[in-house]
């Protein structure tokens, strides 16, 4: 049976929230919109991030969560999502309710019987849609200005003050020259007013 109109399940919300924030590759591996998914299902780093996200969302408010009813579509209580068991509603998409008992004509019992039933869980596609452009991708998270340093003059200029200056880990260096990080600021000097390198030196064996 299809979402009620607007909603979306568990499962497109992830690859929704995975394809923005982690490799397509990932999403069509781990949680396609479509077909099986894997079995068993691994909770790795990536899934955790991504189910936790959601059932945030949902708790706050910020994602409306719904439950199917008999009439169509049920608010879900925020609350649920507070459960320690939350992330078991993304196995299968679905949790389990205790819920009015209901007659052949669909009127709640008189006594106020409760059942234990088990309902799909959808969530609102705007909602879900609205939070994944506010979160950084990893394709554009690096953009901006590109590196200006020839690296592998520097490494070349790195092997020409070793073989002068010698390992800058043995006793009794030069001030210039007696740890990682004074070497790299020698090295600034070749940058030419460049900016420190974020990458350790290359080490060899002496």
């Amino acid at each position: 049976m299809e979402p009620p109109i607007g909603y979306i399940r568990l499962r497109d919300a992830i690859y929704l929230v995975g394809d923005k924030i982690f490799e397509p590759e990932w999403c069509a591996s781990n949680w396609p919109r479509t077909g099986d998914l894997p079995s068993p299902i691994v909770f790795d780093r990536k899934t955790e991030r991504a189910i936790t996200m959601i059932a945030k969302w949902c708790e706050s408010g910020d994602v409306a969560a719904v439950y199917r009813s008999i009439g169509g579509a049920d608010p879900l209580d925020r609350s649920v999502w507070r459960r320690p068991n939350f992330r078991s509603y993304f196995i299968d998409g679905t949790i389990d309710l205790d819920l009015p008992l209901v007659d052949e004509k669909l009127r709640p019992s008189r006594g106020g019987y409760m059942e234990r039933c088990t309902r799909e869980i959808f969530v609102n596609e705007q909602d879900v849609e609205r939070r994944v452009e506010t979160l950084q991708s990893p394709r554009t998270s690096h953009a901006g200005r590109k590196p200006t340093h020839d690296w592998a003059a520097l490494q070349e200029k790195f092997w020409e003050l070793w073989n002068e200056k010698g390992d800058f880990r043995e006793p009794d260096q030069m001030l210039d020259w007696n740890s990682q990080a004074v070497a790299a600021k020698t090295l600034l000097e070749f940058l030419k007013g460049g900016a420190a390198p974020d990458q350790k030196i290359p080490l060899r064996d002496a």
